[in-house]
């Protein structure tokens, strides 16, 4: 039990972050990292899209693969799991554009 409330998420959010860092500067997506807007709309895209497959599927089936006692329902899409990705996605995609 010690990964899941451990250092987990935060790993786990540095493998996003740094896949969104890696996705960002290629041709086809080159052109929506000019613009804060741009950035923003894309990062934002990302956190709902991670919310809905990470935190909304694989999350409770992988809780309930390794017998945790009492998993999320399938699907786990709470208002505030949403929120959470959004602020993560946010907080991402304006360090990214100020730091690069």
């Amino acid at each position: 039990m010690e990964a899941i409330s451990g250092r987990e998420p935060a790993r786990i959010s540095a493998v996003f972050g740094v896949v969104f860092a890696a996705a960002l500067p290629q041709p086809r997506l080159a052109a929506v990292g000019e613009s804060v807007g741009g950035v923003v709309g894309f990062g934002l895209g990302c956190a709902a899209v991670l919310w809905i497959v990470a935190a909304g599927v694989v999350m409770p089936l992988w809780l309930s693969a390794v017998g945790f006692p009492s998993p999320p329902p399938l699907p786990n899409l709470g208002a505030m799991g949403l929120l959470t990705h959004l602020v993560f996605g946010l907080v991402l995609v304006v360090s990214y554009h100020y730091l690069r």
